[in-house]
């Protein structure tokens, strides 16, 4: 069984919130702040696993922006996702 590195098991998370937000769309019950959590989840988690990919330990936060700036550093085409939809995503985790 290959072992599974940090980023990797971090991007399989990600992947799994962006699959529950595309299923929980398709439920007309559904609240649409839910859909919003898991898909901040699998930015965060998304943005993380790009930094332990580079050898950047990620802060602790749920903050978009700030995991947004770190991987900026690294790579400045994350550049293109400073945009108000993207970033507002933050509320999500912290208000639900």
């Amino acid at each position: 069984m290959k072992k599974l590195f940090a980023y990797e098991i971090l991007m399989k998370k990600a992947n799994a919130d962006l699959r529950t937000s595309k299923k929980l769309l398709n439920d007309n019950d559904m609240d649409y702040d839910i859909v919003c959590f898991h898909l901040q989840q699998f930015i965060e988690k998304y943005l993380k696993s790009f930094l332990i990919y580079n050898n950047i330990e990620p802060k602790r936060v749920h903050s978009l922006e700030i995991l947004l700036n770190d991987c900026v550093t690294v790579d400045n085409s994350f550049q293109k996702y400073y945009i108000n939809e993207f970033l507002a995503l933050t509320d999500c985790s912290v208000l639900i």
